[in-house]
C-alpha cells in the first residue's frame, strides 16, 4: 500500500511539473512533452472583422500530442472553421488535418528553467476544401526565462502549395509573461499576419493584447484577447491541455 501511495505521489508531481505547456495563446510554446507522455489539447479562437470588416471566423483546433523523446514531440491535429461573411451567410467545415513535429534543441530541466529555449516546428497538412492543395508550416520559437520573467519570439510561415500557385504567409509574433503567483501568469502578446502575394494583402492583419496562463496539476490553459491594430477588430484565443 505504501508503495502505491509513493508511485501516485510521484506521478502527481511529474504531471504538475510538465503540464504547463505555453505561457501564450497565439504563439507556439517552447516546451515539448517528456518521452512516452501523451496530451490532449484544444484551441478555440476568433478573428473578427477581417477583409474590410466583412469576415468573422471562429476556429477549433483539436490534437493529440506524443512525446517521442524528451526533445521531440509528434502532433496529430484536426482543424475546423466556422466562417460568417456579412451579407453572404455562413459555413462550418473541417478545414484541414495533418501531422507535425516539434523539436526542442535543449532538454527541459524543471530544476533550472532559466535560459534560452530554441524550438523548431514543422508541419504538413491537407486542405480539405481545396483538394489539390498541400499546406506546409514552420516556426522557429525562441523562449527565454529568468526568474519570474518569460519572453518569447515566434517566427512562423505557412505555404499553400498546389499545381498552379504557391501562397506564402508570414506570421511573426512576440510576447512577455510574468509569474504573479505559483502557477499563474499574466502578460502581453502580439502577432502580425503578412501575405507575400500582393493580391492577398486584404488578408493581412495585426493585433496585440493581454494574456494569462494557469496550471493546475495535469491541466493547463492559456488565453489572450488581442485588439486589432490593422485589418481586424478582435482576436481572442483560448487553449487548454490535459497531460496523461
Amino acid at each position: 500500500m505504501r508503495a502505491v501511495i509513493v508511485v501516485l505521489a510521484l506521478c502527481a508531481v511529474a504531471g504538475s511539473a510538465e503540464a504547463g505547456r505555453s505561457q501564450y495563446a497565439w504563439l507556439y510554446g517552447a516546451e515539448v512533452l517528456p518521452e512516452k507522455s501523451v496530451e490532449v489539447q484544444q484551441w478555440v479562437y476568433e478573428r473578427n472583422g477581417l477583409v474590410d470588416g466583412k469576415v468573422h471566423d471562429t476556429a477549433l483546433w483539436w490534437g493529440v500530442l506524443v512525446g517521442v523523446t524528451d526533445q521531440l514531440e509528434l502532433v496529430i491535429p484536426v482543424e475546423l472553421l466556422y466562417r460568417r461573411l456579412d451579407g453572404m451567410g455562413s459555413d462550418f467545415t473541417v478545414e484541414k488535418y495533418g501531422v507535425e513535429a516539434r523539436y526542442r534543441f535543449t532538454k527541459l530541466d524543471p530544476e533550472k528553467p532559466d535560459g534560452l529555449w530554441p524550438l523548431l516546428r514543422l508541419a504538413v497538412k491537407r486542405d480539405v476544401n481545396i483538394r489539390n492543395t498541400t499546406i506546409a508550416e514552420t516556426d522557429l520559437v525562441l523562449g527565454y526565462q529568468v526568474g519570474r520573467f518569460h519572453g518569447q519570439v515566434d517566427l512562423g510561415a505557412i505555404a499553400k502549395i498546389n499545381t498552379d500557385t504557391t501562397e506564402i504567409e508570414l506570421h511573426p509574433g512576440a510576447g512577455i509573461s510574468i509569474e504573479v503567483k505559483k502557477d499563474l501568469r499574466f502578460g502581453i502578446e502580439g502577432i502580425t499576419i503578412v501575405n507575400l502575394d500582393r493580391d492577398l494583402k486584404k488578408r493581412d492583419w495585426a493585433a496585440v493584447g493581454p494574456n494569462m496562463a494557469w496550471t493546475s496539476g495535469r491541466f493547463w490553459l492559456s488565453a489572450s484577447f488581442l485588439i486589432g491594430l490593422h485589418q481586424v477588430n478582435t482576436a481572442p484565443r483560448f487553449i487548454w491541455g490535459v497531460l496523461f
